[in-house]
């Protein structure tokens, strides 16, 4: 009898038990499931959260994007968006008023149709004031006012100097609500994607931004910028601009200026595969056609350059090189022989006095 108790008895307690600590188990989690307090979003893994990133755009809007905008959505916000951002678009505009450029009138209801509901204003006016108050007060400067005023080159490199700065004050502001920043020149007009690594890169650098290689004349070309908020906003007000007006004689040098005072500052640069041409008010799209361009490219996205341009093109605009054309037909001439007569694509030219041969020829 006792051997049959233990053999029978012992089990079915052992069996009573675990059932016990399953049900008080089982209970528990029921409860903390009860009574966990929610986690905050910011406590969560940013893998599982949405990117941000601030779209700044400026210059001319009334004279860039009304021809630029469809296209700058379609090859930079629908990418970011696609590499898992939340893209926010603000708008840092040169208001020329009813000053023709490009030898044309713009119509500003063209850009307010655009919708765009972030947009800062400043006067071009008001911004040639800032600057000549500067220059007085530079003896260099001030010796040279008479060719600040006549040249136009000199007095829209200072132009585009302020409006850096705005964008730079702006981010400095702002910035720290986002993940990434992109600024870019508003009459940019994209001939390829952005490169979904060249933003995946940008956004892991701690001292260093991606620029465009396009046409860095010996230090860096201005007009694309793209990296952690506060690295832009620092490569964009690094300048020392108070001392472009004592060394006037350095202002068509903008580019190395720029790469000296990212320098000085310990930002790097890295080369985008991004391409772009410069939309004019004349519906002229001048392209900076360097080697960069041929050299950095594969040939599928280099098709897609050319495939963009054939598109512009068929829109009724004019896709110019932004230097010689000669030169640049004896560099590229094996490769336009390949390419671009497969796309049926031609050069034209911006300025009356560039015409050559390539534009009177079909190659």
């Amino acid at each position: 009898m006792r051997l049959f108790v233990k053999e029978k008895v012992f089990p079915l307690f052992f069996v009573l038990l675990i059932a016990c600590m399953l049900v008080f188990v089982y209970g528990g989690l029921i409860v903390m499931s009860k009574e966990s307090p929610k986690v905050h979003p910011s406590s969560l893994s940013t893998s599982n959260l949405k990117r941000k990133v601030l779209v700044v755009l400026f210059g001319i809007a009334s004279r860039g994007l009304p021809s630029t905008w469809s296209q700058m959505h379609k090859k930079i916000i629908i990418p970011l968006e696609k590499s898992g951002y939340n893209v926010t678009v603000h708008i840092i505009n040169n208001d020329i008023g009813d000053v023709l450029i490009d030898g044309k009138s713009l119509n500003p209801d063209a850009f307010n149709a655009l919708g765009f509901k972030s947009v800062d204003h400043y006067k071009q006016s008001d911004i040639d004031k800032v600057i000549f108050s500067h220059c007085t007060r530079h003896i260099n400067c001030s010796k040279n006012q008479q060719k600040l005023q006549q040249d136009r080159v000199y007095l829209n490199i200072f132009r585009q100097m302020f409006l850096e700065q705005k964008v730079a004050d702006y981010l400095f502001e702002h910035g720290d609500h986002f993940d990434l920043a992109l600024a870019a020149i508003s009459d940019m007009y994209p001939l390829i994607e952005l490169d979904s690594n060249d933003v995946l890169h940008a956004s892991k650098l701690s001292s260093a931004i991606y620029m465009s290689g396009q046409s860095d004349q010996k230090g860096y070309t201005n007009g694309l910028y793209i990296g952690r908020p506060m690295l832009v906003a620092k490569s964009l007000s690094g300048l020392d601009h108070e001392s472009l007006y004592d060394h006037f004689e350095l202002i068509p040098f903008y580019e190395r200026r720029l790469k000296m005072s990212m320098d000085e500052m310990g930002i790097g640069r890295f080369k985008s595969s991004f391409n772009f041409c410069k939309m004019r008010a004349s519906h002229c799209c001048s392209w900076q056609g360097d080697e960069f361009v041929f050299s950095s490219q594969t040939d599928e996205r280099l098709k897609a350059i050319f495939q963009s341009a054939k598109e512009l093109q068929n829109d009724g605009y004019v896709l110019s090189p932004a230097r010689n054309l000669k030169g640049f037909e004896k560099k590229y001439y094996l490769f336009k022989r390949s390419v671009l007569k497969f796309f049926g694509w031609e050069f034209s030219s911006c300025m009356a006095n560039t015409i050559s041969e390539l534009e009177r020829k079909k190659i």
